[in-house]
């Protein structure tokens, strides 16, 4: 019985179902009255019942829906259901496929039982990711969008099989659809491979390229396409908010790095300098160092 104890406890897998069985009971716990409802969730419902009935995204005044991302109004409109009670179960396998990719990165890098069965304990009980997964938000699919992305993209990098570059970019194309902020994970990536990964980057130069331009594109279609449908004062003072609290961000992070304002993009200089910093002197893993940089983005 001991044998086969230490075997169970030695294997990631059941390391892992163990955590998702704990995860799950303390989620469905949580929401067993369906997911909860703040100012954005009805923002999100409203415009997915314009979706259904109209074919447009409106909010519940009327308004063209594009501050937000479309696709996550989209899922909520495919609903046959309340949305409320039919997406907890949808919320739940999502963050389970995200904290699966958490979990086996995690398992590549560290060897030591015990240690593993901390981290897949941590996933399982992590209060931050119960509750934003227990409310009508974008963040417990982006989650598994973003986890998934950036497992693949991180099993190329390691392994140079081009299948992990090409599963990577329907999570990639997703990402930033699903929440704007996926943007500053691409970007991440992007300033990573670029600087820390470089001879790899010569090796597949066009299959990054082509990578690049497959996952941006998506975004930068919608964000452009309504740009130009809502061109009026209005809309153009609304997207011009929203670009200008994209730059104030990276100024925020600027200013963690160098106490200083800076001007215009050139928040892009620490960044640099700490993509220098890893490459150069910190004896991180690959994984490791890319990571940092997207955390850092």
């Amino acid at each position: 019985h001991t044998i086969v104890l230490g075997r169970l406890v030695n294997n990631p897998w059941y390391l892992f179902f163990g955590a998702a069985v704990i995860f799950s009971s303390c989620f469905l716990y949580t929401n067993y009255c369906g997911l909860w409802l703040t100012h954005d969730s009805l923002f999100y419902l409203a415009a997915a019942k314009s979706l259904n009935t109209t074919g447009l995204l409106t909010d519940m005044h009327g308004d063209p829906f594009y501050l937000w991302a479309p696709l996550c109004t989209m899922l909520l409109s495919l609903s046959i259901t309340n949305p409320v009670n039919s997406f907890v179960f949808v919320h739940l396998l999502t963050i389970l496929l995200g904290n699966f990719c958490w979990y086996f990165l995690f398992v590549q890098h560290v060897q030591q039982t015990v240690v593993r069965g901390i981290y897949a304990l941590i996933l399982s009980t992590s209060t931050p990711i119960i509750v934003t997964g227990s409310f009508i938000w974008s963040e417990a699919i982006f989650y598994m969008l973003g986890s998934i992305y950036l497992f693949c993209y991180l099993r190329f990098v390691n392994s140079e099989k081009l299948v992990w570059l090409w599963l990577a970019m329907l999570p990639g194309a997703l990402l930033s659809l699903q929440r704007i902020a996926g943007v500053f994970i691409l970007l991440g990536v992007g300033i990573s491979t670029v600087f820390l990964l470089f001879p790899l980057l010569k090796r597949h130069i066009w299959r990054f390229v082509l990578h690049t331009w497959l996952v941006t594109t998506p975004f930068l279609v919608w964000f452009f396409s309504t740009y130009w449908k809502h061109s009026n004062q209005e809309a153009q003072g609304k997207l011009g908010a929203l670009l200008s609290n994209i730059e104030n961000i990276f100024l925020v992070f600027s200013r963690w790095v160098i106490p200083i304002q800076l001007s215009s993009f050139l928040f892009l200089i620490p960044i640099v300098v700490i993509v220098f910093t890893l490459h150069r002197w910190v004896s991180l893993s690959v994984t490791s160092r890319v990571l940092s940089v997207v955390i850092l983005t």
